[in-house]
């Protein structure tokens, strides 16, 4: 897995694990998440979407299970 870098003012990047369907999410803040249960289209909305952020808020966040990391 190779770290994708995001356009994005609060995300900065993501690994996407597709076996697992696991994505870890590195914010600008140097937080860290693990999400669950995300299917291989979805990250590949996130990477194609005009405003990342904003995909992953309205996508991402409030559907699937999270873990924080740091």
């Amino acid at each position: 897995m190779n770290e994708i870098p995001l356009n994005s003012s609060a995300l900065l990047s993501c690994l996407y694990d597709l076996q697992n369907r696991l994505l870890w999410i590195r914010f600008r803040s140097g937080d860290h998440y693990l999400y669950r249960e995300i299917p291989k289209a979805v990250v590949q909305e996130l990477l194609e979407a005009p405003s990342q952020g904003q995909y992953f808020n309205l996508m991402i966040r409030p559907k699937f299970p999270a873990v924080r990391l740091s």
